[in-house]
């Protein structure tokens, strides 16, 4: 199969929902056969109708990993195929065309892991190379110019095994197995952490003895064991130093770090599993009472498990599994069942695992604790990959189609 062109899905009348039974003449008792015995030369056969998956009938595969775009999500499945739908605009889907989807359809097979960005999809293959789609407009697909509609190979990284890629706003930044960090793409606060801010066309070294690359907006973060580092776009005072100024350059945030994400806010939840915020507050997504931005750090949480955001909007699971979410809720994404945003944490459901990477639009999924995929939020464009284009207050299971 030639991996740049769209996967079509083989037709077959087997496994459409439909399940046959045994024969009633082995069920009925045999005076009532005697009624029917004329029609005794032939099996009845029934058909039972499977119920159909909470957002339409759903595939046997099952969901490994969802990242979500701007207007777009990415699915992949056990079998390593990947699943894509929503907004089309810019090639995102990789289907070759610029047509809006609402249900997912198969895009890729043989990936092993997935990354999005606002407009842009990734993703690296069991051979270890990275292909991509989408809008392209800061050079962030290596090895190719303008838009990509349909999945191609980035430029070659040699002989150095990827083993992890994470995405900024027009941005790619790929980890290999010996901690070498490759970036390409906008630059313009320095986010590429190169010392300077000039858009990068093609695969750059960036730095060394990474251990973990954290998905980002127009900033992004880096962790060397437990040490945090930080660059680019820091207006809000999100690298909690108490100043609000950009960082073209790696440096230290944090030295007791075991996860973190960035935006226009930024978390890390630290060893000791309490969870610390800085940085935009305009919509309570800092849960803390108020709409205040905070330059510095602030302890926003405690026995916090993982932690994840959308654009205006921040969300964490607790060690018990509870979910809560804070900020923005003008599409439903904080999943509670309202529009209305929040400045204090919400807590929204139990039995949660984590939150998928997705700091690019209004939309919000969740990985719970059987292994399911829910998403809420803004699907006007079939973002959630549910078969229409309905937003949703509260988390809905997504599950791939027959």
């Amino acid at each position: 199969m030639h991996k740049n062109k769209k996967v079509l899905i083989p037709s077959s009348s087997e496994g459409r929902g439909f399940l046959k039974t045994t024969s009633m003449k082995k069920l009925l008792p045999f005076t009532l056969l005697a009624l029917f015995s004329s029609l005794a030369q032939a099996d009845f056969v029934f058909q039972q109708r499977i119920a159909p998956a909470t957002e339409g009938q759903a595939s046997p595969l099952q969901i490994t990993d969802v990242c979500t775009g701007a207007n777009h999500i990415l699915v992949l499945a056990s079998d390593k195929t990947l699943w894509s739908s929503g907004s089309n605009y810019y090639g995102s889907l990789g289907l070759g065309d610029t047509n809006m989807r609402s249900t997912l359809e198969q895009t890729l097979e043989g990936v092993e892991d997935i990354a999005c960005s606002a407009h842009d999809s990734y993703a690296l293959m069991s051979d270890g190379s990275i292909w991509a789609t989408g809008r392209n407009n800061y050079n962030q697909i290596p090895g190719s110019t303008g838009v990509v509609n349909s999945w191609v190979q980035t430029s070659s990284l040699g002989s150095a095994e990827i083993i992890d890629i994470k995405t900024g706003y027009g941005s790619i930044r790929a980890l290999d197995s010996l901690g070498n960090l490759y970036v390409a793409g906008r630059n313009t606060y320095g986010q590429l952490g190169l010392g300077h801010i000039n858009e990068v066309t093609g695969w750059s070294m960036s730095t060394t003895g990474v251990t973990k690359i954290v998905g980002s907006n127009h900033n992004a973060f880096i962790l060397k064991g437990f040490n945090l580092y930080g660059a680019g776009f820091g207006s809000y005072g999100q690298f909690g130093t108490g100043n609000a100024s950009h960082q073209p350059n790696w440096h230290l945030v944090d030295d007791s770090v075991n996860y973190a994400i960035g935006s226009n806010r930024s978390a890390l939840k630290l060893k000791d599993s309490t969870l610390y915020g800085a940085g935009d507050n305009n919509n309570g997504e800092l849960g803390i009472g108020n709409l205040n931005n905070q330059s510095v750090w602030t302890q926003i949480s405690t026995n916090v498990k993982s932690v994840g955001s959308t654009y205006y909007s921040l969300y964490y699971v607790d060690n018990l599994g509870k979910l809560f979410a804070a900020g923005h809720n003008g599409y439903g994404q904080l999943g509670n069942g309202n529009e209305n945003s929040s400045y204090n944490w919400v807590e929204v459901m139990s039995g949660v695992e984590s939150i998928a990477e997705g700091t690019f639009g209004f939309s919000a999924v969740v990985k719970m604790t059987n292994g399911e995929f829910w998403g809420a939020g803004l699907n006007l464009k079939g973002e959630l990959g549910l078969g229409d284009t309905e937003s949703r207050n509260t988390f809905t299971k997504i599950s791939i189609p027959n």
